[in-house]
């Protein structure tokens, strides 16, 4: 039997290596045999120490994903392993809150950076959304493995502090959701603010006239502007319930950051105006003039035909005259 476990265990890890496999396969049909076919196996927790470790690194490349962790909790909670429980969940528990690690740093690295044009790239907002999208999958996850284990009857001192230790970690991972959420939210409102900006600021200042003079370029500003205006109410509203949220060091550090950002695109909304306003003014006089030169040019042709008139009749009278 454990000629037979030791190859399925081998195989099945040395396939997560491959540049493509049938995950659920080879976890189901192998690892998950090599474990239960020798329950009693001590080292049974060191096989799903290292088939974890070998599936975190096919996280990097996106090959697997949160979903697959899930996988291996249903093999943990086997009744077969009940007496390996407290070491299978602490192992599983402490894959969760490194993913959730990682995923919690990347959004903030994403969202706080003073890079410009990484934080105005609509492939930046992509990437954060994708990674709290990872987050909630995650703290789903750990939440219910963390069920499991107070589910546990620990009768030593490490386990139950372990346990409470976890709760912990779960407890800040979980309230930490709501301040990520925010976070995301007005680094979206700073993308489409900044959008807009570029836009009323490239068309309104133009020194192209015959962008200037086109009646659609005052309309779109004005569209621009207005759907300014609707952003800065939104992201005002996601700062306040970022405001409500009781943040640690790193949490105020971030809130300061984003108050700032908020606060630059609310005073530019004056700036705006003002290029919005001095275009619909040059637009009014461009507008007027015209209608000034064709006002004097119908003057210019109607005193052309009234001489041409008079000549005519003069011409008339004058051989009238000669008769």
């Amino acid at each position: 039997e454990i000629r037979r476990t030791l190859p399925a265990f081998i195989y099945a890890t040395s396939s997560l290596y491959e540049p493509e496999f049938d995950f659920s396969h080879i976890t189901h049909d192998y690892f998950r045999y090599s474990i239960l076919a020798e329950p009693d196996n001590p080292l049974i927790p060191l096989l799903f120490s290292i088939y974890l470790d070998r599936m975190l690194l096919r996280f990097n490349d996106n090959f697997l994903d949160e979903t697959a962790l899930h996988q291996i909790f249903t093999i943990m909670e086997s009744p077969a392993l009940e007496k390996l429980q407290v070491q299978h969940y602490t192992i599983l528990l402490s894959k969760y809150f490194l993913r959730l690690k990682l995923e919690q740093q990347k959004i903030m690295a994403l969202t706080g950076t003073s890079s410009n044009t990484i934080k105005n790239s609509p492939k930046t907002l992509q990437v954060v959304n994708d990674s709290f999208d990872s987050y909630k999958t995650l703290l789903r996850g750990a939440e219910k493995v963390m069920g499991g284990m107070s589910n546990l009857d620990l009768d030593d001192d490490d386990s139950v502090y372990q346990r409470v230790k976890f709760h912990s970690l779960l407890f800040d991972y979980t309230k930490d959701e709501a301040r990520l959420d925010c976070t995301i939210s007005l680094a979206g409102y700073f993308l489409r603010l900044e959008l807009e900006q570029q836009k009323i600021t490239s068309l309104a200042g133009t020194s192209d006239k015959k962008i200037e003079n086109d009646p659609g370029t005052l309309q779109v500003v004005s569209d621009s502007l207005d759907q300014y205006k609707a952003l800065l109410s939104g992201a005002n509203d996601a700062m306040r319930r970022l405001l409500s949220l009781d943040l640690d060091g790193d949490g105020r550090d971030q809130k300061a950051n984003l108050r700032n950002s908020l606060s630059d695109y609310t005073k530019d909304e004056a700036r705006l105006a003002s290029l919005v306003a001095n275009l619909r003014t040059r637009v009014m006089e461009t507008g007027a003039s015209a209608t000034e030169t064709r006002s004097s040019a119908r003057e210019i042709v109607a005193a052309g035909i009234g001489l041409a008139i008079l000549a005519i009749l003069g011409m008339f009278v004058w051989r009238l005259t000669r008769q």
